[in-house]
């Protein structure tokens, strides 16, 4: 029997054999050997010390137990169909020089676990990827996959999602260098592949967006459309750069929600079908497709890597700045209406009129992708005509990109100094009853620097047109949506402040102006419930004032409880229901301009509606100032004069 051998050469391993006998594999059933004998060829072909430096330099390297016994030249190749466990058992004796104890009848053991490994062995994914062979040693149906998308014309990055290699930058390398890449496969001379040329090959990454565009001539990809094939071309790029330099945000990083056009997954679904069927009929264990690389996460990572390095943004899933894209391709648009047709996808569309139009209901890409997972292979091959993909015609198209970035928050505090002003705008029946409103005043300012496309002003409360906000003002926030300019520095908020009190300041004041997080905003909300208010009231009444009128309210200083049925001016808008509010403290005394006018100062629960309190609202509000005084009464002016919450929080 010939004897073979190996060496490296410039990191790559070749077999030196005779022609006769190129592919012949050594087999201990040929003839009579010491087993022995040939366990211990490592230690004869390298020394103790090249063995030991061999297993430790591949093991921190982590490459598979397979490639390590090539390196140390294990000749028997049925040695090799061990699970992997076993192997690196196998390794550690080496290492620990306890092989030279082994024994026939171990190595047959070892060997013995060969006719299990086809029956039940699937890829366990949470081990590393060796650097050497990218553990294509450990997929069987490598040829199969390769040969049956070369012939439907795949391109080079959906055959290497097919082959589940994760080095998504390897992705990267131009498309002539990735066939080379999958031939080397083919030809099963990846198995001398290694670490300094898989970094050759990545290096490539590094000048395509500055020279690549799409070869036209080339056929369209049936998996993908083209999509991964273009993800970074000229064409795919510029649209999505253009819109970002147009909008002009002022950001570090970004993040990416893709659309892509759902006759991709009838596509991708018909590739599956096909190539396991290929499996069935030549004997190859299915599991192997399990592990495919999802189209869409390969997609982005590719689109955002490529977005990244033409704007300087960093790439992260963690960003609130937004890119959203939606491809679409005409010609493959109704595929999915075969689904209809096929009663184990339970795939059912409804027509509606939208503005007018009939469109489909039922059919988003969520739905088409549960419904694909539902039917059977023999069922999609009786039924479905694009199995396997046909020749597609046209590629994909790109809709405008959307640009978003999440809402920021900035609080303050506000007064309202007019008793014409409404706090928010006062629109009825499509008419603005005044020109301008507290959060117009605030708001329209805030907008222009931060360069957004609206806001929301969110008062902890309201008071009504005619009432006056004193005193330390009232807590608000506004809502900033899609701001350009996100986040702006204190010295910025600090000129917005000054010139709103500049340009309205018979109307509003704003102090204390500054961003906040949005974990804090609940405080607004729970403001409304706990807070408590002050406020200063002008009250005519129906007799003179006297001090025994003063008393009668006086004696209520310490306060008392209120029913409060809704008041009958805010029916059409709040449920009809008795409130019970608390009145912390009242006081009143004599206004001595007017002998018919009481000055009243109240502190109340938030909620309390002062108005009906004095006047009664027909008896809705008890006690009313007119049971405690026994006349009528009307408030003439209100003030609310304190806010008793801590806003902004410090």
């Amino acid at each position: 029997m010939p004897k073979k051998r190996h060496w490296e050469d410039d990191h790559e391993l070749v077999r030196i054999q005779s022609d006769t006998d190129r592919w012949k594999r050594i087999r201990y059933e040929e003839g009579p050997q010491d087993l022995d004998k040939v366990c211990e060829q490592v230690f004869l072909n390298n020394s103790k010390e090249a063995t030991s430096a061999i297993i430790e330099t591949m093991l921190e390297l982590k490459c598979c137990a397979r490639c390590i016994l090539r390196y140390l030249n294990i000749l028997d190749y049925d040695f090799y169909f061990a699970p992997e466990e076993t192997l690196f058992n196998f390794i550690n004796r080496i290492q620990k020089e306890t092989i030279k104890s082994i024994n026939t009848n171990s190595l047959r053991i070892i060997k013995s676990e060969k006719s299990t490994i086809l029956l039940d062995r699937t890829t366990n994914y949470n081990r590393p990827i060796c650097v050497t062979c990218l553990d294509l040693l450990y997929q069987e149906a490598t040829s199969a996959i390769i040969e049956t998308m070369l012939e439907l014309k795949c391109c080079a990055r959906c055959i290497l999602r097919y082959l589940n290699i994760l080095d998504y930058d390897f992705y990267f390398a131009p498309e002539e260098t990735l066939f080379n890449f999958i031939n080397r496969i083919q030809k099963e001379t990846i198995k001398s592949i290694n670490t300094n040329s898989l970094r050759i090959i990545k290096s490539e990454k590094s000048t395509i967006l500055l020279d690549r565009t799409t070869n036209y001539n080339r056929p369209i990809c049936v998996t993908c459309l083209d999509l991964l094939y273009q993800v970074d071309t000229y064409e795919c790029i510029w649209p999505i750069y253009q819109n970002i330099l147009a909008h002009n945000f002022d950001v570090k990083d970004f993040n990416l929600s893709v659309s892509l056009p759902s006759g991709i997954f009838i596509n991708n679904h018909s590739m599956m079908v096909w190539i396991r069927k290929i499996f069935k009929d030549l004997k190859i264990e299915e599991e192997t497709l399990e592990s495919i690389i999802d189209l869409k996460e390969i997609f982005k990572y590719l689109l955002g890597e490529s977005i990244e390095k033409k704007t300087g943004m960093e790439y992260t899933n963690h960003s609130e700045f937004n890119i959203t894209i939606e491809f679409s391709h005409f010609d493959t648009q109704q595929n999915h209406m075969l689904l209809t047709r096929i009663p184990s996808a339970n795939f059912e569309l409804k027509k509606t009129k939208v503005k007018g139009k009939s469109v489909w209901v039922g059919d988003s890409r969520t739905n088409i992708v549960n419904a694909l997972s539902k039917v059977p292979d023999d069922d999609f091959l009786r039924i479905c005509n694009y199995c396997p993909p046909p020749v597609v015609r046209e590629r994909w198209e790109i809709k405008p990109p959307i640009l978003e970035h999440e809402a920021v928050y900035v609080g303050g505090r506000y007064n309202k100094l007019s008793r014409k002003l409404s706090q928010t705008p006062w629109i009825i029946n499509g008419n603005k009853l005044a020109p301008i409103s507290v959060s117009e005043c605030i708001g329209e300012i805030l907008r222009e620097k931060f360069m957004c496309d609206d806001y929301i002003f969110v008062p902890a409360g309201r008071e009504d047109v005619n009432v006056r906000m004193l005193g330390t003002g009232r807590p608000f926030f506004l809502e900033i949506i899609n701001p350009r300019k996100p986040y702006l520095f204190q010295e910025i908020l600090n000129d917005a402040r000054e010139e709103i009190n500049k340009r309205y300041k018979d109307l509003v004041r704003c102090e204390r102006l500054k961003m906040i997080d949005e974990k804090d905003l609940s405080i607004i909300k729970e403001g409304e419930e706990n807070k408590t208010k002050t406020y200063s009231a002008l009250v005519w009444i129906s007799k003179k004032v006297t001090p025994e009128i003063i008393e009668k309210i006086n004696k209520h200083k310490d306060g008392f409880t209120l029913e409060q049925q809704t008041p009958i001016r805010v029916l059409q808008r709040r449920s009809s229901m008795i409130r019970l509010k608390k009145i912390h403290y009242i006081f009143a005394e004599e206004m001595k301009e007017n002998d018919q006018v009481i000055i009243l100062k109240l502190k109340t629960e938030a909620g309390t509606y002062i108005k009906e309190f004095i006047h009664g609202d027909l008896g809705r509000t008890k006690p009313s100032l007119n049971d405690m005084i026994n006349c009528i009464s009307d408030i003439l002016a209100l003030d609310v004069l304190e806010v008793d919450l801590e806003w902004p929080v410090e």
